[in-house]
């Protein structure tokens, strides 16, 4: 009897410890639940919301594109550098507004942003340096987008210019990525400026020549592109009487679009007209005295 009464007290304690363990289990799932639904809810929002405010700001970018195209009076240069802004500015507000939806406060993020503001400042000293050196271009407008410009030692056309950095295509289809601080801090020669360049080339003849003849044959030579501007005159004559040769110089005014062209215009078609007139051209001559 006693056997039978200790087993049913068992068996008692033993469903009320699982009815126990099933009712905390129960309100556990039932908070958990309760607390995922919002979560899930709001990181469906966040995520909505950032593949909804990336087209946004694709179809903003686009939209202004077109606005700067239509206004042909507005520099490319700051089409360029504006757009890149833009685009920087409004993906930042949209990782705010993802962060916002999450339920983070926004005073704490832009107090957490102006406590670190200092380091971060330090960390990217360059990248501040690029920016404000890219303001001082749009600023004094140097150059261009299209200009042909020789930065320190480099050269290229003027392909863009972001808020970072300007980007140069070179004669030989390179590109050359040099940042805005650099070029706006070095000596900059922009070719494009001016609608016109003088072409300077120096030629030497054989002191046995006629200088007469010989300036009377480069005149001819100049004379004959009609390309080669009349006003400002040609200027043809002897610059220098070097060790072994009396030394033209040839200066010329055409326009920037021809300035390579025109340079090798005149060191074939002179070369060749000096050749057909029997002026010589010295060069280093080497003597072998055998003993």
């Amino acid at each position: 009897m006693l056997l039978d009464t200790a087993n049913t007290t068992g068996n008692d304690i033993l469903q009320t410890i699982q009815n126990v363990n099933l009712d905390n289990i129960n309100q556990d799932v039932s908070k958990l639940w309760e607390a995922a639904i919002p979560l899930a809810k709001s990181i469906a929002s966040a995520i909505l919301l950032f593949i909804v405010g990336l087209i946004a700001i694709r179809i903003i970018r686009k939209a202004l594109r077109k606005a700067f195209d239509k206004n042909q009076k507005l520099d490319k240069t700051v089409k360029t550098f504006t757009l890149s802004s833009i685009d920087i500015a409004l993906k930042i507000v949209l990782l705010l507004s993802v962060v916002a939806t999450l339920g983070v406060e926004i005073t704490s993020i832009i107090a957490i942003f102006g406590a670190a503001s200092f380091a971060v400042g330090l960390a990217l000293q360059g990248s501040l340096e690029n920016f404000a050196g890219g303001v001082m271009l749009l600023i004094f407008k140097p150059f261009k987008v299209g200009d042909f410009i020789e930065v320190g030692e480099y050269k290229g056309t003027v392909h863009s210019m972001t808020i970072i950095a300007t980007k140069l295509d070179t004669l030989d289809n390179k590109r050359i990525i040099i940042p805005n601080s650099k070029t706006s801090s070095s000596t900059l020669i922009n070719y494009s400026t001016n609608e016109r360049r003088r072409v300077e080339i120096t030629i030497g003849v054989d002191y046995e020549s006629d200088i007469q003849k010989v300036r009377s044959v480069i005149m001819d030579v100049i004379n004959s592109n009609e390309r080669i501007y009349s006003d400002p005159a040609p200027i043809v004559g002897v610059v220098e009487l070097a060790d072994s040769s009396i030394n033209f110089t040839v200066k010329v005014w055409v326009d920037k679009e021809i300035y390579y062209e025109t340079l090798i215009y005149l060191n074939e078609e002179i070369k060749m007209a000096l050749d057909k007139n029997e002026i010589e051209i010295p060069y280093p001559h080497v003597t072998i005295v055998n003993k």
